[in-house]
Formats: structure tokens, sequence, C-alpha cells
């Protein structure tokens, strides 16, 4: 299972924004960043003037790990 995260960088903002995907978790990864590219082509189309955009798919599976 994935997760879709975006961090988009807007001319004028002091921070990043971090936008988290809603309508996952997705079963696959190509999956999930035809999510991520949704995300983007949805946030570009509005009004705040975006400088960067960085997309990431997170596995969500569980790890032990033993030290």
């Amino acid at each position: 299972m994935f997760k879709a995260i975006v961090v988009i960088t807007v001319l004028g903002f002091p921070s990043p924004i971090q936008l988290d995907d809603e309508k996952g978790p997705y079963e696959d990864l190509p999956e999930c960043w035809v999510r991520a590219a949704k995300m983007i082509k949805d946030f570009v189309a509005g009004p705040m003037p975006v400088m960067s955009v960085n997309s990431v798919c997170i596995s969500l599976k569980s790890t032990n790990i033993n030290h």
C-alpha cells in the first residue's frame, strides 16, 4: 500500500505547502504516482504562482527494526 504526498513551493509563501492525499492508500506504486500527478495538476491550475513541486509515494508497510 502506498500514500501520495506532494510538497509545493509557492511564490510569496514563507515555507512549502505539504498536500497529503486523502483518497488513498493505493495498492500499487503506479496508481499512487498517477494520483500524485493529479494532485499537482489540480493545485497548479489554481491562482497561486507555483515555483516548484515535488511528489513522493511512501510505502505504508510496517517494518520491525531490531537494534
